[in-house]
């Protein structure tokens, strides 16, 4: 398996698959003495301008959203050897502003003492098998004479195939589209705690009729493992995103990371929320919406 090494405290990582897991031994450089390590489905969360006195992200934040186990380690230990489950799919958006970016995948944190800890996270993408699901089958707007059907079922491409129908009066266009939000830095002191995002599927003239097919498009990338410190400079997060098949470069100004589209999305589950709206517009009145939420099921 591919491997990045991203932090000065690790000297060498190795990763092999083993029944339903993959095996993991991580070895620490000389004189790194480890406090503890925990181990299960880690959240780790970056952003911010570069700083230009140390050259790192600007702030980042590390949390498990599921705990597995934690346990000291021994003060003399620089090798350790876990295992991680094989099956689990990283999960996060990633938003040009700022360059913020939430990613979820199973993982462990070993805590050092006197200096950054060291992340380590396995990275693999939904494969073919995945398919988007909704939670109705129908969305339903209307208002006053006016009205709008959004029929929903499965595709063979692992999408949705959206029939919309729509008639009478009083609104100027139906949409489609799908939203997006995962929390990102919460602890960071400002109003800007998520990366959001609104996908636009369609829109057609009151009284039209149309069938779309919507899938999702996430980066696709061979699985890998990957060792971060938990205060990453902006090359080593650039790696990490040249891994995973996202195109980033650094701004004219080399102060933040450029993408190369506005946003991008890991996969469609927790704590990515994302839903699809169907809008009936009407002028100078707030739109009539009905939204169902969508998730991503067929995995292993």
């Amino acid at each position: 398996m591919r491997t990045l090494i991203g932090s000065g405290a690790v000297e060498s990582l190795e990763a092999w698959n083993e029944a339903e897991n993959v095996a993991v031994r991580l070895r620490l450089s000389s004189g790194v003495r480890v406090n503890s390590v925990t181990t299960g489905l880690l959240r780790y969360m970056f952003g911010g301008y570069i700083d230009p006195f140390t050259w790192k992200v600007q702030y980042t934040e590390v949390d498990f959203i599921e705990v597995e186990r934690s346990h000291p380690i021994a003060t003399n230990s620089n090798e350790l050897e876990l295992a991680m489950p094989a099956n689990r799919v990283a999960r996060g958006m990633l938003w040009e502003y700022e360059m913020m970016g939430t990613i979820v995948a199973p993982g462990l944190k070993v805590d050092l003492k006197g200096r950054p800890d060291v992340v380590v996270m396995l990275l693999r993408p939904p494969g073919p098998e995945a398919r988007i699901v909704a939670g109705k089958s129908r969305l339903t707007a209307s208002s006053g004479d006016g009205w709008a059907f959004a029929d929903l079922e499965s595709s063979p491409s692992g999408g949705l195939r959206i029939r919309v129908t729509s008639g009478g009066q009083g609104f100027s266009r139906v949409k489609l589209e799908v939203r997006r939000s995962v929390e990102c830095c919460p602890g960071r002191m400002t109003t800007l705690n998520e990366i959001s995002q609104k996908e636009k599927v369609a829109s057609l003239e009151p009284g039209s009729s149309g069938v779309v097919e919507w899938r999702p498009d996430y980066p696709v990338y061979e699985p890998f493992l990957a060792a971060l410190s938990t205060q990453p400079s902006y090359d080593e997060i650039l790696r990490l995103l040249d891994m995973m098949g996202i195109e980033a470069r650094r701004d004219l100004f080399r102060m933040m990371i450029v993408l190369g589209r506005p946003h991008y999305v890991l996969a469609d589950l927790k704590p990515v929320r994302t839903k699809l709206r169907v809008c009936m517009s009407r002028r100078l009145r707030r739109d009539v919406v009905d939204e169902t939420e969508l998730r991503l099921e067929g995995l292993e």
